[in-house]
C-alpha cells in the first residue's frame, strides 16, 4: 500500500512539474528584438509598454521629432524656424528636455508657446465674404515640436482607438480606400435595386498648421 501511494505521489508530482514548466515564462522578446530573461526586466518592459503614453519625454524622441520636420517652414510669433532647432541642437537640447519635463509635469503649454498668427488666404480672386477666405494659423516652432512628439506617441495606439472604417490619419490606411469602398457600395446598391441614402459632409473650416 505504501509503495503504491509513493508511485501515485511521484506520478502527480511529475504531472504538476510538467504543467508548471509548460506555463513558466523563461524569457520574452521586447520591441527592439532583445531577449529578457529575468522577472524584473520583464515586468519593467510590460509596465513601460502599458503606460508608454504617460511616460516622461526622452531626449531621443525629441531629437527624432525635430529632425523629421521641414526646416524651412514659415515661423510663427517666436520668429524661429525648425532650422534653428536643428542647427543648434547640441546647445539647446538640455533646455528643450527641461521644457518637455515641465510640460509632462503640469500638462500645460504656456501662453507664449501657444501663441499664433492667423492669416486669411483668399480662396478666389473676388473674395467678398468671410467664407471666401481660408484661415491659417502660424504657430511657434516649439509648439510644432511638442505636437510632433505627441503625434509620434499617439500614432502607436491610433489603430486601437480609431474605427476600422476610418480611412485616413492612421498608418497603413489611405483616404483613397474610403473612396473606392464608397464607389463599390453605390454600384452594389444600383445593381441590387435596393433603396439607400448617401450623405456627403464637407468640413467648412479645416484647421491647417
Amino acid at each position: 500500500m505504501g509503495k503504491r501511494r509513493g508511485l501515485q505521489f511521484n506520478f502527480f508530482h511529475k504531472v504538476a512539474n510538467g504543467r508548471r514548466n509548460r506555463k513558466f515564462i523563461k524569457e520574452l522578446e521586447n520591441e527592439n528584438g532583445l531577449m529578457m530573461n529575468n522577472s524584473e526586466s520583464i515586468k519593467e518592459e510590460d509596465f513601460k509598454s502599458a503606460f508608454r503614453l504617460e511616460s516622461p519625454f526622452t531626449e531621443e524622441e525629441i531629437f527624432k521629432a525635430i529632425f523629421q520636420m521641414d526646416r524651412d517652414k514659415a515661423p510663427g510669433p517666436d520668429g524661429f524656424t525648425i532650422a534653428v532647432f536643428q542647427d543648434c541642437w547640441e546647445v539647446i537640447k538640455e533646455d528643450l528636455v527641461k521644457v518637455f519635463a515641465e510640460f509632462h509635469r503640469s500638462g500645460i503649454i504656456n501662453q507664449s508657446t501657444n501663441a499664433s498668427f492667423i492669416v486669411l488666404l483668399p480662396k478666389k480672386s473676388m473674395s467678398r465674404s468671410i467664407s471666401d477666405f481660408r484661415p491659417i494659423s502660424l504657430i511657434t516652432s516649439l509648439y510644432k515640436i511638442i505636437a510632433k512628439v505627441l503625434a509620434g506617441r499617439i500614432r502607436g495606439v491610433l489603430h486601437e482607438t480609431i474605427h476600422s472604417t476610418q480611412g485616413a490619419f492612421v498608418q497603413g490606411r489611405q483616404i483613397l480606400d474610403a473612396v473606392l469602398i464608397a464607389n463599390e457600395i453605390v454600384d452594389e446598391k444600383r445593381r441590387s435595386g435596393e433603396e439607400g441614402v448617401v450623405f456627403k459632409l464637407t468640413l467648412k473650416r479645416p484647421m491647417i498648421m
